[in-house]
């Protein structure tokens, strides 16, 4: 280094007709400085006889120097560098077995541990298991047995309702208040002692109830005993609710109340509750079915249906009046007004709600209108190619077709599954052809739109390229082509 810093930057000329100095020879011993062709000293003659004179040699010692250590360096540092690299590789990869070997060693002897832990484990869990179980069972059975044996042990179950008695004879088959009530209950004795109860009717909406004695034998008579109460209720209820009564039974083996507010519920129900979307004209088509579960009465007045969603729009239908167990399913009620594409990112719910007259008898839960996944493709090319058609639904269209271009960059960017060479038929873009090839002629503001969306995701079809470099087309972007020219304006 020392030597190349006492030569950098000096170039040294040597004029080849003189010989040069002794100290500057630097050839091979025999043909002179490095890089001539002999010693022109040596009288060398041209054809005419004149002396040849060789040109001056210009030696730039920094660059030889630079290059000779270059070249020299490369080699020893490839050389040492493999040397190094290899041995160091196969260090490594005898440690790797090494460390391999510990790790599966320790695995394996600590699943053996849990293998044999669990062998065992079971082994015991099943010894100590069948000497525990017989003692605890048969204990246990004994004192239960006893204790029916040797007690009343009744239980009290709903049987149904014989009626709903109105003083003002409205007859509607629903809850009002004043009115009286007559459930019936199945009263059974399972013990081995006869059995003296008192039952009555309670609840927040009863007013008053009478009280019934009962008397039920043990339970190898096999008896049971058909109670019927009668309840009245208080004049706060709401009309048509669902109050809660109870069943009180004192004596026995112990006070219990049994449940009977199923049997209140309204004779009406709403059986049935379906719908179809249909986006493109912003219409629901609402089903819907109604029964009349009453045994004795057909209902008192019109049934109506009333539909209404979070958009602030509704709409109704009248059945008229339900006869005694009587179903009806009209036609599709359409629910119209709203916003295709609201519809189609599900931003619309909707509710149904049954009366009888001016009564509420049933309502339904929120139902959330959703397009079914295997029908979003066609559904969003049906929005925009009907938006298209008219000029005062461009808001419409423009959110649709925002939606069309990013759904097919999506489906164009996903370069390792080339859904254009798998099943083109099943890609947005082909819905979009579709679409527009079914309405024959299109519109100009529709023809217009179509080829902004060609223009648009055009640009992308590169990503289908198989060889970028040599910009091969893939069966996929010629598919893909295929389609956009399919909209583009001629």
């Amino acid at each position: 280094l020392s030597h190349y810093n006492s030569i950098k930057g000096k170039t040294i000329t040597v004029d080849a007709a003189e010989p040069p100095k002794a100290d500057d020879r630097r050839g091979d011993g025999n043909n002179g400085p490095r890089g001539g062709t002999g010693n022109p000293a040596s009288g060398a003659t041209a054809p005419t006889g004149e002396p040849v004179k060789a040109p001056a040699l210009s030696f730039n010692r920094e660059q030889i120097f630079l290059d000779a250590f270059v070249n020299s360096y490369q080699y020893w540092a490839e050389q040492d560098y493999s040397r190094g690299y290899y041995d160091v590789r196969d260090e490594g990869t005898t440690d790797g077995w090494r460390i391999g070997a510990e790790v599966g060693t320790s695995f394996a002897r600590q699943e053996g541990r849990i293998v044999g832990f669990n062998r065992k484990f079971r082994e015991m869990e099943h010894k100590d298991f069948n000497e525990s179980y017989r003692a605890q069972y048969g204990e246990s059975f004994k004192k239960e047995f006893l204790y029916y044996a040797t007690n009343p042990v009744v239980r009290a179950e709903f049987a149904g309702v014989t009626g709903i008695n109105d003083p003002n004879k409205a007859d509607d088959g629903l809850v009002n208040p004043g009115e009286s009530v007559n459930p019936t209950y199945r009263l059974k004795n399972y013990g081995g002692v006869a059995a003296n109860v008192k039952v009555r009717l309670v609840g927040p909406a009863i007013a008053s109830s009478n009280e019934v004695a009962v008397q039920l034998n043990p339970v190898t008579s096999r008896q049971a005993t058909d109670t019927r109460l009668v309840a009245t209720f208080n004049d706060n209820i709401e009309s048509g609710s669902q109050p809660e009564i109870y069943l009180s039974v004192q004596g026995g083996d112990q006070p219990q109340q049994a449940p009977a507010s199923v049997m209140l519920t309204h004779q009406v129900t709403l059986e049935a509750l379906g719908y179809v979307v249909v986006a493109h004209k912003g219409v629901i088509n609402v089903h819907v079915g109604v029964l009349n579960k009453s045994q004795k009465i057909p209902t008192s007045d019109d049934v109506k249906i009333v539909i209404t969603d979070n958009k602030g729009h509704s709409a109704n239908a009248n059945l008229g009046r339900l006869n005694i167990n009587e179903e009806k399913r009209p036609a599709p009620i359409v629910f119209p007004g709203n916003e295709p594409m609201s519809l189609y990112n599900g931003e619309v719910a909707f509710s149904v709600q049954v009366s009888i007259g001016s009564k509420v008898v049933a309502r339904s839960k929120s139902t959330q209108v959703v397009v079914a996944e295997d029908s979003k493709y066609p559904v969003l090319a049906a929005i925009f190619d009907e938006a298209a058609q008219a000029p005062g639904s461009a808001g419409t269209a423009k959110a649709a077709s925002d939606a069309l271009i990013s759904g097919i960059i999506a489906e164009v960017s996903d370069e390792r599954n080339n859904v254009y060479v798998k099943r083109p038929e099943g890609t947005l873009m082909n819905e979009v052809v579709k679409a527009f090839q079914a309405r024959n002629p299109q519109s100009a503001n529709a023809k217009k739109l179509y080829n902004d969306i060609a223009v648009e995701v055009r640009k992308y079809s590169r990503k289908l390229t198989t060889n970028k470099l040599f910009g091969r087309k893939s069966p996929g972007e010629k598919k893909f082509l295929e389609f956009v020219d399919a909209i583009s304006a001629d």
